[in-house]
């Protein structure tokens, strides 16, 4: 079963996804996304010690490279939208369609709020760095030949490294 995990997934979307499991045997004592994380540990340093988050905390951060990061979410939110609304569309009604569903009306109101703060008429118009979009055509491929499930470990990376970096610029110090 799902365990929360608060720096994986939050409480609100285990309580969605309570009755959804990767296997047909109960796991109360393994935390899939602990091992994830614990086994990411070099790549989630390195993206702590990144130009862009030493510059962030540094307050050194060039306000072009912060605009350019901003412009490069506000693309990649939209395509991890299209995504989940991909991989929900594929799955069978039940919890993790719905939480599915949840998840891609939420990027919608995160990319088009930031569409419409940066004044951004089209997303398909901006190319992502490599990295970015390398991540992109992960998930995008996950959401349209995988089970709906590893749309999940798909986003991981986003939805838990994010809110880690954020956790070590405030013990850092550093209020944004």
């Amino acid at each position: 079963m799902w365990k929360a995990s608060p720096r994986c997934v939050s409480g609100a979307a285990v309580s969605k996804l309570l009755q959804c499991t990767l296997s047909d045997k109960p796991c109360n004592d393994y935390d899939f996304c602990e091992w994830l994380w614990t086994e990411t540990k070099d790549t989630r340093m390195k993206a702590l010690n990144t130009n862009f988050v030493q510059g962030v905390k540094d307050g050194m951060l060039h306000p072009t490279s912060f605009g350019a990061y901003i412009v490069q979410d506000a693309v990649y939110c939209q395509k991890a939208q299209e995504s989940l609304s991909v991989a929900a569309k594929r799955d069978k009604m039940g919890p993790l369609k719905i939480f599915l569903e949840h998840e891609s009306t939420d990027y919608k109101s995160y990319y088009e709020d930031l569409f419409d703060k940066w004044h951004i008429r089209d997303g398909k118009a901006i190319e992502l760095g490599k990295e970015c979009q390398e991540y992109v055509d992960i998930v995008a491929d996950v959401a349209s030949n995988d089970d709906a499930y590893y749309m999940l470990v798909a986003l991981i990376p986003c939805g838990r490294l994010w809110p880690w970096l954020g956790q070590q610029l405030i013990a850092a110090k550093v209020y944004i």
